[in-house]
């Protein structure tokens, strides 16, 4: 799911993270990178539209739920 928050919306969820911006808050944040190095890649793999994000960063890795990402083992299986 792609969501725009206002500024309002981000700022409030902030300081009130148990209110109901701080949970639309938490929940954008389950799907970032927790490693900030690993925007770029994640938005590449959203701009190009690819199929498959092939790494072996776990931090990558763990957003395997949301986005097509997938270690080279798996995508060897997958090709194969």
């Amino acid at each position: 799911m792609k969501v725009v928050l206002d500024t309002n919306v981000f700022i409030s969820g902030l300081m009130l993270p148990s209110s109901t911006p701080g949970q639309i808050v938490a929940a954008v944040a389950a799907n970032v990178p927790r490693d900030a190095n690993d925007n770029m890649v994640l938005a590449t793999l959203l701009a190009g539209k690819a199929e498959f994000l092939i790494t072996g960063d776990e931090d990558l890795l763990v957003l395997a739920t949301d986005y097509p990402i997938v270690t080279p083992a798996d995508f060897v299986r997958r090709i194969n």
